[in-house]
């Protein structure tokens, strides 16, 4: 059951909560669930949330007289807001309800703001108040917060779901089937499409897998490729990804898996897969890990790289 069927039926039983905590990785739908969720409470139409009368509208823009959204202001939600939310629910509302207040990335609290809030769900100045705290780590919220608080967890999104989403946005079959080894969240794997130069990247990859079959050097197709990688800060790690992933893809092969990234490349990955032991495989596999763990530290990475790619030449 989701987690918006739970709120559901406990709407329908007129059993909620004072406080919820939304947690899980971003790009889920928490603060999608909530503005849902608040639409149901107040939704002017018999199909519930129309999404078409004014409540549904001013909610989905955050717009809602009884609905207050907070967000991090800079880098933390200060005090100051905790208290604007407290003075703002203290006055009487021209429009029957619940008041709910949204706060996105609660864990951007600092001591203060979630001390306030903390005494504020204990003491809410109005009794109708409903409280939805919204985080990727419920670690970081202050553990008394967390204890007043009915915590409902959003799952991962599966890879075929991120898939369905980047088709959706229009992106190509191959493409939106690779892109979600690297993220299954559907925003940050736009954004890998988007800020990198990711097709040069696939295409690098495919190049240094035809090398690999063919015994030719795999660092002289890296070198003479160097432009792509420095185009961003981000690409060489991209990089690393997508390769780990090509050779899991070969292991997969091997073993009879069908389900693979690159599919569009099986043909190369059969031959890989044929011309070279299982054993030898997970030992390049264990270059390239090693490689992506060192990429983190104040390294020359494009040496790092170079020295890994050499080492599967040899063997």
């Amino acid at each position: 059951m989701s987690v918006l069927d739970n709120l559901k039926k406990s709407i329908a039983r007129d059993r909620l909560s004072h406080a919820y905590l939304f947690i899980g990785e971003k790009g889920v739908g928490k603060l999608n669930c909530a503005k849902t969720f608040a639409k149901l409470l107040y939704c002017q139409n018999e199909n519930k949330p129309c999404g078409l009368c004014i409540s549904c509208k001013q909610i989905e823009a955050l717009k809602h007289p009884n609905v207050l959204y907070i967000s991090p202001e800079g880098q933390n939600i200060k005090k100051e807001q905790i208290d604007r939310l407290e003075d703002e629910f203290s006055k009487s509302s021209l429009i029957p309800g619940k008041r709910i207040y949204i706060i996105d990335q609660a864990d951007r609290m600092n001591t203060t703001s979630a001390n306030r809030l903390l005494k504020f769900i204990e003491e809410p100045v109005n009794k109708d108040t409903i409280g939805i705290l919204i985080s990727e780590n419920y670690a970081k919220i202050l553990p008394t917060i967390v204890s007043r608080c009915q915590v409902l967890l959003f799952p991962s999104l599966t890879k075929k779901a991120v898939e369905e989403k980047l088709l959706e946005q229009g992106y190509s079959e191959a493409l939106a089937h690779l892109i979600p080894y690297l993220s299954s969240n559907p925003d940050e794997a736009i954004a890998y499409i988007e800020k990198n130069s990711i097709l040069d990247i696939i295409e690098l990859i495919k190049s240094l897998g035809k090398a690999f079959i063919e015994n030719e050097s795999m660092v002289l197709y890296f070198n003479s490729n160097l432009g792509i990688l420095y185009n961003n800060p981000e690409n060489l790690g991209i990089f690393m990804k997508l390769i780990i992933v090509y050779f899991m893809d070969i292991l997969y092969v091997k073993n009879g898996v069908k389900e693979i990234a690159f599919y569009e490349e099986e043909q190369t990955l059969i031959k890989i897969a044929r011309k070279n032991s299982e054993e030898a495989l997970l030992r390049v596999m264990d270059i390239l890990l090693d490689c992506s763990c060192k990429l983190n530290y104040n390294v020359n990475q494009v040496l790092l790289i170079e020295r890994a790619l050499l080492e599967i030449e040899r063997g």
